[in-house]
């Protein structure tokens, strides 16, 4: 169960906390948490979404704890592209790295639970359903954040740099 987990927690974790000790040591408490939660789980019921829980509300207290201003997203929005630098113009790869510091900088921009909704589906994989219940809301509900979270993401790549982006409400 740690092999198949393990790697999935920690690249969630280290893109809440920024922070490779601490997400590794979230990874092992979350392991914890779960061995000691193991009665509480539903026989049958999707594991992910009960694992993501433990491991979100660990490291919203690991956040509380080390009064931080914001969780860090350290993930390379320009995700793991086939092209490499070298196999590219100079003028693509400027192109390239504009793009994304203005995506990082937009992503930030976005409330929260839209940022953690477009996480956990686009990023980490779980259905819409299973992103409902680490959430703690409905299906619906991650639709509209989601679709506003690619939508923002979208808006920023089409329009003038130079503009200021409008962010859509939660």
């Amino acid at each position: 169960m740690y092999d198949a987990l393990a790697p999935r927690l920690f690249g969630f974790l280290l893109r809440k906390t920024a922070d490779r000790q601490l997400a590794e040591d979230l990874v092992q408490t979350t392991m914890l948490h779960i061995h000691l939660a193991r009665g509480s789980y539903v026989t049958g019921a999707d594991v992910l979404p009960w694992v993501y829980a433990i491991a979100r509300r660990l490291a919203v207290d690991a956040y509380r704890r080390r009064r931080r201003e914001v969780l860090h997203d350290t993930h390379d929005m320009r995700g793991d592209s086939h092209l490499s630098a070298e196999a590219m113009l100079p003028d693509e790869c400027v192109q390239q790295a504009q793009a994304s510091r203005r995506l990082e900088v937009i992503f930030g921009q976005l409330p929260a639970v839209q940022q953690a909704t477009f996480e956990l589906v686009k990023q980490d994989g779980l259905s819409l359903a299973q992103a409902a219940q680490v959430l703690g809301t409905t299906i619906g509900a991650v639709k509209l954040r989601l679709h506003r979270a690619c939508a923002t993401l979208r808006a920023a790549l089409t329009t003038d740099p130079a503009a200021k982006p409008r962010t859509q409400g939660p």
